[in-house]
Order: C-alpha cells, then sequence, then structure tokens
C-alpha cells in the first residue's frame, strides 16, 4: 500500500476529539467516539494488507503477521506502563494496586477489566488496544477461511453482513439490560468499527463494488459532516451504542473512500503537515495523554481549558519522544512486512 498522508490526518482529528473529551472541554463531550475512528481505520488497513498478501501468496504467515502487531503495539504500551509504575505511587499514594493495573493493561485484557471490575483505573484507555490485539489474534484466521470459500464480489457481502451481526449484536447486550460500560468496553460489543473497516477493504478490491461506491459518494460524503454532531453526545448515553456508534462508523468509511482519491478537497484538507505530524504521533498521545489529564483533572482540580494547556504539551513531548525512539526502534524492527517478502 502506498502511504496516504490524509489517513495520518484523519488519525490526528480523532485522537483530538479524544483528547478534547478527557479534559472534559464542553463541545466534546461525544469525542469518546473518535475511539470509533481508529477502528474503522485499522480494520481497513489491517484487511487491506492482509488480503493483499493472500493475493499474491494464497495464505498469511500468521507468525510474521502477529509479530509485526505486537511490536507496533508492544514496546510503546510497556515503556508507558513502566514509567506509570514508576510515577503513580508518588501522585496517587493511597493506591496499592498500581501494578495490578499495569499488568492488567500490559497483557490486553483492560477491556474486560473495566467492564466487568472497573480497572485499571489510571491507565483505563488502554482498553482500544486490548480490543485490537484480540481482533489482530483472530482476524486473520477468520479472514483466510472467508477469502478460501467466498471471492470477488462474495466477499465484500459476507463481510458487510459481518459487521450488521457485529452492530446488532450490541444492540442485543443492551435490550437484555447490560449497563454501559459492560457494552461499551468489551471486544465481543466492539468488532462492528473493525468489521466496517474490513468491508470497505474487501469492496476497494472488486470493480462493481468501487463503481457503486463511487456513484454514491456526492451522498455518503455528508456523513462525516452528520458525525459532527455526535460530539454533543453525553457519556453513558444509550443512543451512542445504537446510532451515534454506527454514524461514525460509516462516515469514518465515507471519508477513507474519498481520501484514496489524494487531490480531492477532503484528501487536502487532512493532509496539512500540522495534521500529518500529529497523526503520526496518535499512539504515543493516546498512551501518554490520559494518565496526565486524569491526574491534572481529578487531583489538581484544573479547569478543561488548563488541562489542555498545560497536560497537552506534557503530552505531545512525551508522545514525540516515544515517536523518535521507541517507535523509530519498533519501525526497523518490523521491517518492510509483504513488500519485503514480494521482492
Amino acid at each position: 500500500m502506498k502511504y496516504n498522508p490524509a489517513l495520518d490526518g484523519l488519525r490526528a482529528v480523532a485522537i483530538l476529539a479524544v483528547m478534547l473529551f478527557h479534559a472534559r472541554a464542553p463541545l466534546a463531550s461525544g469525542g469518546f467516539l473518535g475511539v470509533d475512528v481508529f477502528f474503522v481505520l485499522s480494520g481497513y488497513l489491517i484487511t487491506s494488507l492482509l488480503l493483499a498478501e493472500l493475493a499474491v501468496f494464497g495464505r498469511i504467515e500468521l507468525a510474521a503477521f502477529w509479530r509485526r502487531r505486537l511490536l507496533r503495539l508492544t514496546p510503546p504500551l510497556l515503556t508507558m506502563l513502566a514509567v506509570y509504575v514508576l510515577v503513580a505511587p508518588r501522585l496517587w499514594p493511597e493506591v496499592r494496586d498500581h501494578g495490578s493495573q499495569a499488568a492488567l493493561a500490559a497483557v490486553y485484557l483492560s477491556d474486560y477489566g473495566v467492564a466487568w471490575w472497573g480497572m485499571p483505573r489510571f491507565v483505563s484507555h488502554t482498553w482500544s488496544l486490548a480490543v485490537e490485539m484480540h481482533f489482530y489474534l483472530l482476524w486473520p484466521l477468520l479472514l483466510w477461511g472467508a477469502f478460501r470459500r467466498w471471492k470477488g464480489a462474495s466477499l465484500p457481502a459476507v463481510l458487510a453482513v459481518g459487521w450488521l451481526l457485529a452492530t446488532v449484536l450490541r444492540w442485543f447486550w443492551l435490550v437484555l439490560g447490560h449497563g454501559w460500560q459492560e457494552v461499551y468496553y468489551p471486544t465481543d460489543t466492539r468488532l462492528s468499527g473493525l468489521m466496517l473497516g474490513a468491508w470497505l477493504a474487501a469492496a476497494l478490491r472488486d470493480a462493481r463494488w468501487r463503481l457503486g461506491l463511487r456513484s454514491l459518494q456526492p451522498w455518503t460524503l455528508w456523513l462525516p459532516a452528520a458525525a459532527m454532531l455526535c460530539l454533543r453526545f453525553q457519556w453513558q448515553d444509550f443512543s451512542v451504542m445504537t446510532w451515534g456508534m454506527s454514524l461514525v462508523e460509516v462516515a469514518t468509511a465515507a471519508a477513507l473512500f474519498a481520501v484514496r482519491d489524494r487531490s480531492s478537497q477532503l484528501a487536502q484538507m487532512l493532509s496539512r503537515p500540522l495534521l500529518v505530524w500529529l497523526g503520526k504521533l496518535s499512539y504515543g498521545l493516546y498512551l501518554w495523554h490520559y494518565p496526565v489529564f486524569y491526574y491534572l483533572r481529578e487531583d489538581c482540580r484544573y479547569r478543561w481549558d488548563d488541562v489542555l494547556l498545560v497536560g497537552g504539551p506534557l503530552s505531545l513531548a512525551l508522545a514525540a519522544a516515544s515517536w523518535y525512539t521507541v517507535e523509530a526502534w519498533v519501525t526497523r524492527r518490523r521491517g518492510g512486512g509483504l513488500a519485503v517478502r514480494a521482492r
């Protein structure tokens, strides 16, 4: 896949929404939906790479794939958790289980931990990394089987059904009366965004689906504008779980389709150098900003604008340090993946 700077710009928009939410900015109470943008983008990119590998080799080298994914997520995560374990006892001396919280995040069980036990508390944002890791473990196997069974236009249709089923599963748990946390955090109720991204990756490999999507583009490009309304959602609003999350997912897919044309206005908007740079740092920003913002917001009692003014530059500095050291090392270790093997 050729590098598209607009995708980093989209990452920047998503992380900024999440940071505004964690700062408790009054106009971004629904900014937590930025995580759903990341899920759709991740499902799209990972499935695109896997389908390319299947098209070239007819199989997936699972060990190599899992190694690359583990290297991408784990070293920066462990670095943040190591700093947390060293610093947290000074910031929150009354809490005795910082090590347990870090361990739960390190083994990618934060999604169910937060949903069922309310922990980890100070690094609870790692729940989304757990969702992605569980997806990475299972999806190559499922996709490989689906690719062998359905090819051509059938595969996108099957994946579209998968997205619908994942969405219905989330609704089903709500109907059964499960609480917000029990539905919002676990992997099994958060697969819809990843599945929609996977569907888009498969659809773009088939000419008939591409033509159909192109004919709908003048209408679907209104969806990102409509999704901005979701910033007004409140935390624990059950409407998020029904139509709000789905709107953000579909709007993200529409944006991903549109920015494939790098000359489009949307692609040009998202390819501004500052946005692209923030997008490159988005993983580090996501990892580091939450404990920083939490301390400033809850313990120092800063207003939301002061949280951003103090915590924003500090989080950015920590993310940049991660990008230019740990993540740069990870990039060298991961190598070129499919392109290297194809040569």
